[in-house]
Parts: structure tokens; sequence; C-alpha cells
């Protein structure tokens, strides 16, 4: 190093802007040219304006750094006015996105004919179990059970499991449900011939056109939980189509949704993974498997339910025999947060890797699973890449798939084992499983989002919205933002009801959440629930979340129940209660099919309607329940939103 006499301008400076003030001072420092500077993982070149390197400096162990090479590397274009004696910084780094006006969307469609959806999805959920919830589980905890099931004999990686404090939560604490649950969940999405296909837990299946109106399929004797659907096809251009389950054998078909027909169970060295497990050999059961067909027609299997996730290739003319030695791809690490099991990812110790699955994007393979809980609101899914090939490779992505912060608020959460399909237009799009959690771990449902490759190559779903928004194949850059230009007008507004059950708060029924609910008085005959916007809006939308309460706790009922209502829509400046005001009522949708026994509804008018008031009136009902409305969103436009 090497003393000098030098001018020393200090300037603070920041992307985002300058603070405090130059000033100059004549000071002996040290010089020191072994100071690297790096930026983005990229060493900086310092150099003066003529192209001459220029050495930090050392000052009572502060360093200085030149001011034009740093002020370039950090966006800043430099001039210096003698006259003056001023440093003139103008930035040129891109505004950040709250300073910048949305994209104008580019519609693929003519946008006044463009479909809309919303989360979670209105889908007939079934029932999923014809046994009696109304009582005390004696172990509640689903979880630790399955997880107790898939024990590993002799493997070391066990200790990171539930399993072993299965017998501690039994009769430590338990579940009191109000009625039998309709659910599904771990969805596994295939996007085919312009037609979309949704396989979920419980051994149903949905089909779509349009993504609005949905075909239901009941695929319960190929299996029950956690599917796996995909298609190859051979040199003759023949598809074949194959599915399995959490544990099931190996299906095949010629249509996607079936007949299927049973291959047999999967097996490794001529043996089934259960005989290899007993004989000792590091290979989990088949649960929460995912079938995975290469560009090339090559197929692999990806299977595990904690403590990680294994893969191996498959003996296309005979699909259900692997052909490569099983090996471990996905574990466990609790050096990211996320990972970890529980509400707010607190047990640094115990983490559950499931619901593995496989796409392939511009020739990266993104293998992906769930983590830390169905059963949580912070239901998240991880993600590793390879660019070298199915099996190998692979490195962690550092950052979740879902954002925490945005899966763990509002009515819609979670956001954990699903899938990501290239769907129209090569657009991506992530479909999750909804966490509701009232009825024990497993009662959940289905949302789906757009998903995309940010700038620094992480899968990501940029949002998880319970916002209407439009249907794929609408917008060219759906993940970019997908959402209508709507609002939710009813969340924590004012309300009239005409009666409400002990311990069933009107308030539920507007507050946000998926696990409460208002329900009218046993003998209220035409109950109605009515909320003010405070304001004039355009009404275009709802979404209802409904909830079926047995009259007879201990009854076993084993159909779905149905709930008749009508929608209407105020327009007036006086009393919205008053039978004098009859005629400002305009009606916006009236359901009276008693067939249609979903729980979850969404409508949208094609002509918004003008009001400061909306009721939702409870026609009818199934004798055998109480009906409960879980949340009530209205959505739409204030009329001097610019």
């Amino acid at each position: 190093m090497k003393r000098k006499l030098v001018s020393i301008l200090l300037v603070i400076a920041l992307c985002m802007g300058l603070a405090g003030t130059a000033l100059a001072v004549t000071l002996t420092v040290t010089s020191d040219p072994s100071i690297k500077v790096v930026k983005d993982g990229e060493e900086i070149s310092l150099e003066n304006v003529n192209g001459t390197p220029v050495d930090p400096f050392n000052l009572d162990g502060t360093i200085y750094l030149p001011i034009r090479a740093i002020s370039e590397a950090l966006g800043f274009d430099v001039d210096w006015q003698r006259d003056g004696n001023q440093v003139i910084l103008t930035s040129n780094c891109p505004t950040t996105p709250a300073e910048t006006e949305p994209a104008e969307q580019e519609f693929l469609v003519p946008q006044s004919q463009a479909q809309t959806y919303i989360n979670p999805l209105p889908l007939d959920y079934q029932m999923s179990s014809s046994e009696n919830k109304g009582v005390v589980s004696e172990n509640p905890f689903m979880i630790g059970q399955m997880i107790g099931n898939v024990a590993i004999p002799n493997d070391p990686l066990e200790k990171i499991t539930h399993m072993r404090f299965q017998d501690m939560f039994r009769g430590t604490a338990s579940y009191l449900t109000e009625n039998d649950t309709r659910s599904s969940a771990d969805p596994a999405a295939f996007y085919y011939n312009d037609t979309w296909y949704i396989y979920g837990s419980n051994g149903s299946m949905w089909k779509s056109a349009d993504f609005v109106n949905w075909e239901f399929y009941d695929l319960s004797y190929v299996y029950g939980m956690a599917p796996s659907i995909a298609v190859r096809t051979d040199e003759n251009g023949k598809d074949t189509f194959y599915l399995a389950g959490n544990g099931t054998h190996l299906w095949s078909a010629d249509s996607p949704e079936g007949p299927f027909t049973d291959l047999g169970e999967f097996t490794y060295n001529g043996k089934s993974f259960v005989d290899n497990l007993e004989d000792g050999i590091v290979i989990t059961k088949n649960n929460d498997v995912n079938i995975f067909v290469d560009d090339d027609g090559r197929m692999y299997l990806y299977w595990g339910m904690g403590p990680y996730i294994m893969g191996a290739e498959m003996n296309v003319d005979n699909p259900t025999e692997l052909i490569t030695e099983p090996k471990i791809i996905i574990e466990y690490d609790n050096s990211y947060k996320w990972q970890n099991f529980g509400q707010n990812h607190q047990d640094y110790e115990n983490g559950f890797p499931e619901g593995a699955w496989m796409v392939k994007i511009d020739g990266t393979y993104y293998l992906t699973w769930a983590t830390s809980g169905t059963q949580y609101d912070s239901y998240t899914m991880g993600c590793y890449q390879s660019t070298t090939g199915p099996l190998d490779g692979f490195e962690l992505q550092e950052k979740e798939i879902i954002n925490q912060t945005d899966s763990t608020t509002g009515a819609v959460r979670g956001g954990g084992h699903g899938s990501i399909v290239v769907g129209p237009n090569d657009t991506l799009w992530c479909f999750y499983t909804v966490n509701v959690g009232y009825e024990g771990d497993m009662e959940r449902m289905i949302g789906c989002d757009p998903a995309m490759i940010d700038s620094q190559g992480n899968l990501v779903v940029p949002h998880l919205s319970e916002l209407p928004q439009y249907v794929p194949g609408t917008l060219a850059n759906p993940a970019e933002g997908n959402e209508c230009r709507d609002d939710l007008l009813t969340l924590k507004q004012g309300y009239a009801i005409s009666s409400y059950a002990e311990g069933r708060h009107p308030v539920y029924a507007n507050d946000d959440s998926g696990i409460t609910w208002w329900q009218p008085a046993d003998d209220d005959e035409e109950p109605f629930y009515l909320v003010s916007f405070k304001g004039n809006y355009n009404v275009d939308s709802f979404r209802i979340l409904w909830k079926e309460i047995n009259k007879d706790r201990s009854e076993v009922r084993t159909e779905p129940a149905y709930i008749n209502y009508k929608v209407e829509v105020f327009n007036g400046t006086s009393d919205p209660t008053d039978p004098a005001n009859a005629d400002c009522w305009t009606t916006l949708y009236e359901k009276t099919d008693s067939s249609d026994t979903n729980t979850v509804q969404y409508f949208r008018t094609d002509e918004p309607i003008l009001g400061q008031f909306v009721k939702i009136t409870i026609t009818d009902w199934s004798d055998n329940i109480y009906p409960g409305l879980v949340e009530f969103s209205v959505f739409g436009n204030s009329i001097a939103k610019p």
C-alpha cells in the first residue's frame, strides 16, 4: 500500500435516492488496491472517467470508494460541475412497481366476452366420508398416523419424522366436528386437447372446456388420495394415459376420464415397494406418486411422504417396473424456515416433504413438493431445479413457490400439494390445496392461480387471489396480473339480519375467514343477510361459501345437502328494509336447483347493477340441516373508480 495526499468527496448515495450533503476535505489516507467491490456476484471495475484504475481508500477502518465507478454500478449517471463544486447524480434505475402504472394487458379474446373464475374453485366436492363426524375423535391427528404408516425400517432419516411422536399425540387433544365434511385436495391438473382435467383426493375428477362449467367423474375405483396423471404418445402416435394415487397400483386408459385398467403394483428388482422395504432397502412406500413423461418419451416416477422424496426411471414397455435404482432427490432442510412443520413453521426438528410434481419448462426440470403440513395455513410448495436431467443435477430453489404472507390471510389459505401445468399459449398455472381445517386435518378445497419464472429464475406464484380473475387463455401474460378490476365490497361492512343462532354471530359471514359462519335461528323460515356498501357501487359478481350443519348430530348423512337462495341489489335513498321500497331491489341471481349441492357458489352478471346494499335470502334447504353462511363476498367497482 502507499500513502498520498488526496481530496475525498464523501457522498451517501442509494439507488432509491440521495441523502446527506457532499463534504470536501483534504486528508492523508492509505489507498488499498487489494480491496475488491462485488455487486450481484460480479467484481466491479473501479476506474475514473479516462478508464484509469482508481483504488479504494481505508480511513480509520472506513472504506471510501471512487464516486463515479460505484455510482454507475448502482444505476446513476455521474456529472461533475466545476462551477459550484457539485457532483450531479441522476438515477437511471427503473422505478419500483408501486411507482408504475399497471402494464396494459393483452387480451387474446374480446374483453367483453372474457369469462372469469374465482377461488376456491366452485367444484362439486362430493362427500369425503359417510361416517358421522359429530363426535370426539380418539386420534384426530391424521397426519401423525399417516406418517406412522410409512415408517422406514433401519433408515437413519426416520428420526426426522413425526412417527415417534404419534403415541404422544393420541388422546391429548381432539376435534369436535359439526357435520360430515365435503372436501378435496392435492390437485393433479392436466391440460389436454384444449380441455382441463383436475384429479383430486377422494377419487374425484372434474373436466371443463371453459374453466367455468365442470363435469364430475367418480374415479374412486382407481385411487383415494393424492393422484397423478400423465400421457405418453408412442411411436405410432397413440396416446396412453397413466393414473395412480397414494399407495395404489398403476392404471392406464385411452382417455383422460377412463375407464382405467389396473396394470398392477410398482416394483423394483422384481419386488414390490413393501417387499423391498421389509428387506431393509432404503425405499419408501409409493405414497404421493407423480408420473412424468419427458420429451423423449421416457417415463419417471417420483414418490415419498416424509422424510424424503425419491425418483427412478420407469420401463415404458412395462411402466410398473422401475429400471433404475431409486434415489433420494428431496430432503427436509430446516435451515429454510418455510420447510418446517407448523402453522408458523416453528418446528425446526420436523419437516414433511410430500406431494412431488415434475414439470419441464424451456429445457429445465422443476421438481416441486409440498411442505409444512396440509392442516396449516402456511402450507406451501418448494422447488428443486435441474438442467441436467429428470433424476440428476437438482439444486434447491431457495425461494418457496407461494408467498407465505400471501397465503395465510383471507378465506383462501394454504397453497401446498398441487401441480404446475402448462396451459393455453404456454402460460403456467398452479393448482393447489386450500386449507379449510374446521372439520379436522383433511377439510380442504382446490384453488388455481397463474405461475411464472421470475427474473431470478425462480418458479413462483405471484399471488393467491380471492377476486374474480380471467380464465386461462384470456390474457397473454396472466402472471403479470390476472384479476379483473373488481374490488371486494362486503368485507367487514355493516349488516342487518333476520336472526342468528347463539354462537354464530352475523359478522362471521363477512369476516374474511373460512372457518366461521353466520347461522340463522332454528325457527327462521326465510332468513336474510343484508350488507351496506356505504357508497355507490356497480355490482357484478359474488362468491358464497356454505356450511351445512346436521340437525341430528347422531345422524349419518351420506348425501350432500342443497341450499337455495336469492341475491338482490338495492338502489335507492331510503330504508332498504322498508317494504315500501321493494321496487328498489333488483335480483342479481336466484338459485332454485336443488340438485346443485356445491358448497362454493360463484356467479357473474353480464351487466353490473348499481346499488348501495346487497341482500342474500335463503329460500329453501334440505330438511336435515341448518344452513350456515361462511362467507358472502360481493364484488364490483365504485362508480368513481378511474
